[in-house]
């Protein structure tokens, strides 16, 4: 797996499989929005998906909005491997009691 689009794909995938909402995300009117939002079990989970090659980075306004996001209560991942979107899927899928 290269490049972002493949780690998408590889995503949605994965959240077919096990049942996992999958949402590809635009915000009108903003700039730096996660890529993706996962959903399942009441939980909502906001992805930024990053090239597993390394050369993905996030740019100011991906920070800034992740911070504005995660200020909110939100959760926010940003996610370079497929190994993390399958543990974000796994503790979607199974989540710790509270």
């Amino acid at each position: 797996m290269q490049n972002e689009r493949q780690l998408q794909e590889y995503t949605k995938k994965r959240a077919a499989l096990y049942d996992v909402g999958f949402y590809k995300m635009v915000c009108a009117g903003k700039t730096g929005f996660p890529d993706v939002l996962l959903t399942c079990n009441g939980k909502c989970v906001f992805v930024e998906l990053k090239s597993p090659a390394g050369h993905g980075r996030l740019s100011p306004r991906q920070k800034i909005m992740i911070n504005e996001l995660t200020g909110r209560g939100v959760e926010v991942h940003v996610v370079h491997t497929p190994e993390r979107i399958n543990t974000i899927i796994k503790e979607l899928i199974n989540p710790e009691p509270e």
